[in-house]
């Protein structure tokens, strides 16, 4: 499927002349290489090289999935050291600390990449959930992969561990193609006091790049808008050399619009720029050029400046399809020495009407069993709720407690800010530097997120469950009103309420700050809450985190409609043994996981980008709860026993309209509980007739809020959600 991406064309490639010798190191401002995620040590699954306790460690032998080309020779192989370098030569049992003497130096280690050569060690930290390895994973299709080797939580040799300063994050990343170009990248963990070595040195120990030519301090990206990243380059640096490293270009625009179009360029010559000219095609359309001046582009990559074209594009008619090319040329009215890295092209550009179905927001949170603050979260996802009623779409991620999955480890490890935190759509919000943000700003985030126009709408059909296999089988639908295109993704989230268990697997820790406040909701609570009911939990993802590969078209028109069916097998029914002090009721022996009538499905449609996952936002989703069945309920049952609350939110009263559709007379129980698991009411409706049957009931002294109804009796096991505003 092609892909709706901003292609960046060999912005690491450079003519090797055949005198080249040795690597140039540039800054690289407002950029990050392709695919590099600094939480990447967090995931579930990645490939682990070194891990505490290591100590002057060499890893094993470890793959590069294509040929990495470095002074000239290809590799394949390679080997990383605890003491923050790797090498390639695979016959190194040896992890040397350095000697901090200018390089080249023929003692070794050689043939090797000084990301930050320091005695280093990898020990335990105070917090044992914090990462301490070395990692790598490799990110992009080919020819333009990118190989990432990570350090996380090294420390220096003997040094304690108190603060994130005593801890250091860096990374190699090297890049498929015959240049041999490579990226080290900086985060905000360590200190800049120690000394190390940056840079490389070639087989043999007979030429080498140093950063500033000389022992340096360590690059902390505190206080940075972004990661400090170096870009080392093979071959020989030409006095003028702009770059393009990215644009504002989007990849819809509405038909008629007048679009600006701009870049940001940076310049790896050794000679600044103040002039240039900056062009774009639109598909095969003339260029346009608009000659800029009065430009200050540093040398060496020390900064990047933003530069708009005087001539707009006038957008096409609906359903266009295009590609925009931009490039720049003519730097300080002389010749560019790097032609390879001056453009961008944005393919398939496509014009749209800009009409939108409505918009669900997805909201997603990152929380634990383990996580004390996490309580006080669920007041303001109430507040949410209550707010936004049928808007909001609000699905749980447990991290390292009974109710993990590993997909949704995936997304937390993408995502989450700590716990708890939240993410909108997987979108990162204005002015915000992480996708999670804290509780106290999801209210705001959601007024403005629903405003977004969204090109599909999204259902939940065909929803067939079996009783006695307990499959759930349905289709998520879909259903544009706009053109649109890319690769979009389909996908399915199966969540379960009133989770409750036994352990510390279960069990919700709090703090004091909570407990002790009197006018908390769970003020007086014990620490921790024992039996207490985990609400919207994903228990599993079928479709996989970022959706369905391959699930709708690479373009779509206007009332098209695209389908995706899923299967998914709810587990047995479980019991836990909740005891007697607990603080949430029920207590004793319950059924406690997989209930059929606590099951929820949620679909949505996300736009997938292989490299960045801050470029996989929600479009629009949708849930519904699966059949409302218990054990020996039949699916016709189900279907002839349904109940809607009336006004919903209510004020002062509800009434619950009962379509009861059995033969016999009957009684039902009516409980009403709230977040904490707390009964505020039980009613009776009694003698229960075919057809419908009502009960009001006064809300007037509930709290603002949100609240389970439960509809029990013979055949039947009805829950909805209430929602109390006055």
């Amino acid at each position: 499927m092609k892909k709706v991406l901003l292609s960046t064309l060999a912005i690491f490639t450079f003519v090797l002349s055949s005198s080249a010798q040795n690597y140039y190191a540039v800054k690289g401002s407002n950029y990050a290489p392709a695919g590099y995620d600094f939480q990447k040590t967090f995931e579930t699954g990645v490939n682990t090289l070194l891990n505490k306790t290591s100590n002057d460690l060499m890893s094993t032998e470890q793959t590069i999935p294509f040929s990495f080309n470095f002074y000239g020779t290809p590799y394949t192989k390679f080997k990383a050291s605890d003491n923050g370098y790797l090498t390639f030569n695979t016959t190194s049992t040896t992890s040397k600390p350095p000697s901090l003497t200018a390089l080249p130096t023929a003692p070794g280690p050689n043939n090797a990449i000084y990301a930050f050569w320091h005695d280093f060690e990898l020990k335990a930290a105070p917090n044992p959930n914090f990462a301490v390895k070395v990692v790598s994973y490799t990110t992009g299709t080919a020819p333009n992969r990118v190989h990432h080797i990570q350090w996380f939580g090294v420390s220096r040799k003997g040094a304690a561990i108190a603060a994130n300063s005593d801890v250091y994050s860096f990374a190699v990343s090297l890049h498929e193609g015959a240049e041999g170009n490579f990226d080290l990248t900086y985060n905000v963990y360590g200190s800049t006091a120690p000394s190390g070595i940056i840079g490389c040195e070639n087989n043999g120990g007979t030429a080498a790049k140093m950063l500033g030519d000389a022992v340096t301090n360590f690059k902390n990206a505190t206080g940075a808008s972004g990661d400090i990243v170096y870009r080392f380059i093979y071959g020989t640096q030409a006095p003028l050399d702009a770059a393009v490293i990215s644009t504002d270009l989007e990849g819809f625009y509405k038909t008629a619009s007048t679009v600006n179009i701009a870049a940001t360029v940076t310049n790896f010559g050794t000679t600044a720029i103040t002039t240039l000219d900056l062009n774009y095609t639109i598909g095969a359309g003339a260029t346009q050029t608009t000659a800029l001046t009065g430009l200050d582009i540093k040398a060496n990559g020390e900064n990047a400046v933003k530069v708009t074209s005087n001539k707009p594009w006038t957008v096409g008619t609906a359903g266009d399809i295009e590609d925009v090319r931009v490039w720049v040329s003519n730097p300080n009215a002389g010749t560019d020495g790097n032609l390879a890295n001056n453009e961008i092209t944005r393919a398939n550009v496509i014009s749209v009407n800009g009409t939108s179905a409505q918009r669900n927001l997805l909201f997603e949170e990152a929380t634990g069993a383990w996580c004390q603050h996490c309580p006080d979260a669920d007041v303001y996802m109430a507040n949410l709720r209550s707010t936004h009623v049928d808007r909001i779409i609000i699905a749980r991620h447990h991290n390292s407690d009974l109710m993990t999955n590993s997909q949704s480890d995936i997304l937390n490890s993408a995502y989450a800010a700590g716990y708890p935190s939240g993410y909108f759509d997987r979108t990162k919000q204005s002015g915000q530097t992480n996708v999670g943000i804290s509780r106290i700003l999801w209210n705001q985030v959601a007024n403005n997120s629903l405003s977004v126009s969204t090109p599909a709408k999204i259902n939940v059909t065909n929803v067939v469950y079996n009783n006695t296999t307990r499959v759930l089988d349905f289709t998520i639908e879909a259903e544009f009103v706009d053109y649109y295109g890319g690769d979009l993704r389909i996908g399915a989230m199966i969540k379960e309420d009133e989770i409750r268990g036994n352990g510390t697997g279960y069990n919700q820790v709090i703090s004091g700050v909570y407990t002790g406040n009197p006018s908390h909701i769970f003020s007086g609570k014990k620490n921790p809450m024992v039996g207490y009911p985990h609400e919207d939990v994903i228990v599993a993802i079928p479709s996989g985190a970022w959706g369905s590969p391959g699930s709708v078209p690479t373009t779509v028109a206007p009332a098209q409609k695209v389908t995706f069916d899923y299967s998914y097998t709810l587990p047995a029914l479980t019991t836990a043994n909740i005891p007697t002090t607990a603080e949430f009721y029920p207590v004793g022996t319950q059924t406690s996981r997989n209930k059929p009538a606590n099951t929820w499905i949620i679909g949505f449609i996300a736009e997938y980008d292989a490299t960045d996952d801050t470029k996989r936002k929600i479009l629009n989703a949708n849930e519904r709860q699966m059949w409302n069945t218990a054990a020996g309920v039949t699916t016709n049952d189900i279907a002839a026993n349904t109940f809607t609350l009336v006004p919903n939110t209510a004020n002062n009263h509800v009434e619950i309209a009962l379509n009861y559709n059995n033969p016999a007379a009957n009684n039902a129980k009516v409980t009403i509980t709230n977040l904490a698991g707390q009964t505020i009411g039980t009613y009776n409706m009694n003698d229960l007739k075919t057809g419908m049957n009502t009960l009001k009931i006064n809300t007037s002294d509930f709290a603002n809020g949100m609240y389970l109804v439960n509809i029990t009796g013979t055949k039947m096991n009805l829950t909805q959600k209430l929602v109390i505003a006055h």
